[in-house]
C-alpha cells in the first residue's frame, strides 16, 4: 500500500511540474508566421485561408508586396498544425502545410529564444519558404499534383 502512495505522490508532483511549465510557457514556443505576396507583376491579389484544428484565421487578401503575419503557441505534445489554401487567380490555386509542430518546432529556432520566425513567399513560380526573411527556398508548385518539399 505505501508503494502505490508514493507512486501515486510521484505522479501528481511529476503532473503538478509539468503543468506549471506549460501554464508558465517554458515549454512552449512562440511561433510566428509571415506570409508575402511577392509575385509582383500586377494588381491580382493573393486570396488566402490558413486554419488549424483550433483557428480559422479567416479568407484575407493581399496586395502586392504586402505581408500578413500571425503567432501561436506550439503545443506541449507538438500537436499544432497549420494548413493554407493560396489562390490567386484562375491558375494559382495551392494547398498545403504551413506549419506541423514535429517537423518545424526547431527548423527555423537559431538561439534559446522562446520566439521563431517562419516566412512564406507567394511567387509565379512557387511557394517559397525562409527562416531568417531573406534566403528563400523553394517549397511548393503551383500544381497540388507534386508534393511539397520538406
Amino acid at each position: 500500500m505505501k508503494s502505490i502512495d508514493n507512486s501515486l505522490l510521484s505522479s501528481l508532483i511529476m503532473l503538478s511540474c509539468i503543468t506549471t511549465c506549460v501554464m508558465a510557457g517554458w515549454l512552449t514556443r512562440e511561433q510566428t508566421i509571415h506570409i508575402i505576396n511577392n509575385f509582383g507583376d500586377d494588381s491580382v491579389p493573393l486570396i488566402f485561408r490558413c486554419q488549424s484544428g483550433d483557428d480559422d484565421l479567416g479568407v484575407r487578401s493581399l496586395a502586392k508586396g504586402q505581408e500578413f503575419h500571425f503567432s501561436f503557441e506550439s503545443q506541449f505534445f507538438l500537436r499544432t498544425l497549420f494548413f493554407c489554401r493560396f489562390k490567386r487567380g484562375h491558375v494559382f490555386n495551392r494547398s498545403f502545410d504551413l506549419y506541423k509542430d514535429r517537423l518545424d518546432i526547431h527548423l527555423c529556432k537559431y538561439d534559446d529564444s522562446k520566439y521563431t520566425n517562419y516566412y512564406w513567399q507567394a511567387r509565379k513560380d512557387g511557394i517559397f519558404f525562409s527562416c531568417n526573411g531573406v534566403d528563400y527556398h523553394k517549397r511548393c508548385d503551383w500544381d497540388q499534383r507534386i508534393p511539397c518539399s520538406h
